[in-house]
């Protein structure tokens, strides 16, 4: 167990801070440990949780990294040191904290000087889910690991060979690798300033990060608004990959992701609206569901069970089985 006694080193300021850590060992065990994907990947999820907020000020970033050799720990804090000069974050440079193992990630810190979106007492039944792109993307990753392992596997029988099972790990990481820094910004002008009264129509109600637990996030959210989340569609960056790594339980849930898709939800007109805004940056976005009447279940689409081969039985089908 580690624990990190930082203070951020931004400039006071009204407003909010917000600070996040996340690890993770490796996002591509393909590549060379020391490629600089790894390292994007991992500090673009750590950041994640602070830019679904709106935090998209005053970054600071104090990296938490091991490696089993000097060579390899100083080429991962260059990567770490090269990806936040590129978007303009502030790197605190720190040592590995072991040589035994091998971590990635760091601790953040993010402004913002308007509130955050965390008006959970104005959902209302109708308002709508927002994902600014697909998700399922570590499907590709498992199914090329996997066939390296055996030779052939569940890729080899979808009629994949390794060069297309590359091609598609590739297109992953380079979506995975980019911080949502942009969506981070969009949230925050969409956040009342400070001071100002919510307003439905111009201030989006709740975010959330599909990473880790995928759609399970929207289970939380239902628990959390004591609604139903129901969600009519789930658009996954590559069903057949996500499909096959869930049937033959490579994952226990296809949905999940390292710095997934940013979801927002508001009131409809407004959810159009951010919807627009998304396609002029040149996203994807989609609506994917609504908030139901009083309850706190997560319903899905009867497709959810071919995608998540550890099934909770607090699942509801939109159908009505579970």
């Amino acid at each position: 167990m580690h624990f990190d006694f930082y203070r951020s080193a931004g400039a006071a300021r009204p407003g909010w801070q917000v600070a996040n850590n996340d690890t993770i060992q490796l996002i591509d065990p393909t590549r060379e440990l020391g490629a600089p994907e790894q390292s994007e990947v991992a500090l673009s999820n750590a950041l994640n949780d602070l830019f679904s907020l709106g935090a998209v000020e005053d970054i600071q970033v104090y990296p938490f990294y091991a490696a089993p050799s000097g060579s390899l720990a100083a080429q991962i804090a260059e990567n770490m040191s090269n990806f936040c000069r590129k978007y303009g974050f502030v790197y605190h440079r720190q040592e590995p904290i072991s040589e035994s193992t091998l971590l990635i990630g760091a601790t953040v810190f993010g402004a913002s000087s308007r509130q955050l979106p965390t008006f959970y007492d104005r959902i209302l039944q109708g308002d709508l889910i927002l994902v600014h792109r697909s998700f399922g993307d570590l499907a590709p990753i498992n199914l090329l690991i996997e066939q390296l392992m055996t030779g052939d596997g569940t890729g080899h029988s979808l009629g994949r060979s390794r060069v297309e099972l590359q091609r598609a790990v590739d297109e992953h990481i380079a979506v995975m690798r980019r911080p949502n820094l942009d969506v981070g910004r969009l949230i925050q002008r969409f956040s009342p300033e400070m001071g100002e009264p919510f307003a439905a129509e111009r201030h989006i109600k709740a975010t959330t990060d599909i990473s880790g637990p995928g759609v399970d996030v929207f289970r939380e959210l239902a628990e959390r608004v004591g609604r139903d989340v129901v969600l009519e569609r789930l658009p996954l960056s590559n069903e057949a990959l996500v499909r096959e790594s869930s049937e033959n339980f490579l994952l226990p849930n296809g949905t999940a992701g390292t710095n997934g898709a940013l979801a927002l939800i508001g009131a409809p007109a407004l959810i159009e609206r951010l919807g627009t805004e998304l396609e002029v940056l040149g996203h994807q976005p989609q609506i994917i569901g609504r908030l139901g009447g009083p309850g706190g279940a997560l319903v899905l689409p009867p497709e959810a069970k071919h995608y998540i081969a550890d099934w909770p039985e607090v699942y509801r089908l939109i159908d009505g089985s579970s």
